[in-house]
């Protein structure tokens, strides 16, 4: 059952910038109104800025404010460590150092304010202004050959994309295998690394990192990034970074369950930006033209390039894909 203090957070999130009566707590959670002065107390004092309006009630000041009480309120499911930090160099590269650690085997998710060293595909370079992106990656533990979590990508993106349909009432569109676009700009990547033991050299952990421009102001990108990425700033309206945070855990975890069946692929190939299209594809040092047939239910890109032949690709990079207005944003 969700604590007391959870719940306030929850409600006041919710009503962020209006004043909530602690009668209308009391009545909402089902406990006295000297419960919820003590839970107002404590939430004070761990840092929230709670603000106690005389004879009216609480308003939460800041709400968007990274908390990982604020995260756990919002999630369906609590068996998962949450860590919340100001600025890092990269959310991926703590998650790969608290693989080596002996520890819990519970899924951890760690996101970050800022970091000042987030990188995606092939090291490139994501910029990662405080206060308005996503940053986090999910730690999990495993126990099962590697080509049963090849798909974990795929299901990673259509968690994302669950979670902004929920939330923001969008349509976004994915360019395989691990970009999230919205009106033809890209406003995600995902990145999974493998953390391998170096005797036995199994892979023993998956980090998944996930970086959306969430309310992102543009203007503070490079130059060469303004007019290639998008941000949902517009389309947030009143939801919070904890709230959608929350969301795209809570859809993931749910995926991830099963995600070795394939049974989301039908939803991903429905918001797939490149079937049916025609793209460059770049896989290892060849870049090939040709249409995307399909992707299969492994996630495999099924590829009929210029002379006929089909091809199905588990990894690559589709770099140019044939539609009126598309960019490519950050990698």
């Amino acid at each position: 059952m969700m604590k007391t203090k959870d719940q306030i957070l929850k409600i006041l999130s919710e009503r962020q910038d209006s004043i909530v009566s602690g009668e209308a707590l009391a009545e909402s959670i089902g406990v006295s109104r000297t419960a919820i002065w003590k839970a107002i107390k404590g939430l004070q004092e761990n840092g929230f800025e709670i603000q106690t309006v005389a004879q009216k009630g609480y308003i939460l000041n800041d709400g968007n404010r990274l908390n990982p009480q604020l995260i756990y309120s919002y999630l369906d499911n609590q068996e998962i460590q949450v860590e919340t930090f100001d600025e890092l160099k990269s959310t991926n590269q703590l998650a790969k150092e608290r693989a080596s650690q002996q520890g819990n085997n519970e899924p951890l998710l760690i996101v970050a304010n800022g970091q000042t060293g987030g990188y995606g595909r092939f090291g490139r370079d994501f910029e990662s202004p405080e206060d308005t992106g996503i940053y986090m990656s999910y730690l999990l533990r495993i126990d099962q050959p590697i080509k049963d979590v090849g798909q974990l990508t795929t299901a990673t993106a259509m968690a994302v994309s669950y979670a902004l349909e929920n939330k923001l009432t969008i349509q976004p569109q994915i360019k395989w295998v691990n970009d999230i676009y919205y009106q033809n700009k890209k406003i995600c990547g995902i990145l999974t690394e493998a953390v391998t033991d170096i005797e036995t050299q199994q892979v023993t952990s998956l980090v998944i990192g996930i970086g959306l421009d969430f309310k992102t102001d543009i203007t503070k990108l490079s130059t060469h990034l303004r007019d290639k990425v998008g941000s949902l700033v517009t389309e947030s309206g009143d939801v919070t970074r904890n709230e959608l945070i929350a969301e795209i855990t809570n859809q993931f975890m749910t995926i991830y369950q099963d995600y070795q069946s394939g049974g989301f692929m039908d939803d991903y190939r429905k918001r797939s930006l490149v079937i049916g299209k025609t793209v460059t594809l770049k896989s290892g040092h060849q870049e090939i033209t040709g249409v995307v047939e399909t992707i299969n239910d492994s996630g495999q890109l099924v590829f009929r390039n210029d002379d006929g032949q089909v091809t199905k690709y588990m990894a690559g990079e589709i770099i140019k894909v044939n539609v009126e207005g598309m960019t490519h944003g950050q990698e």
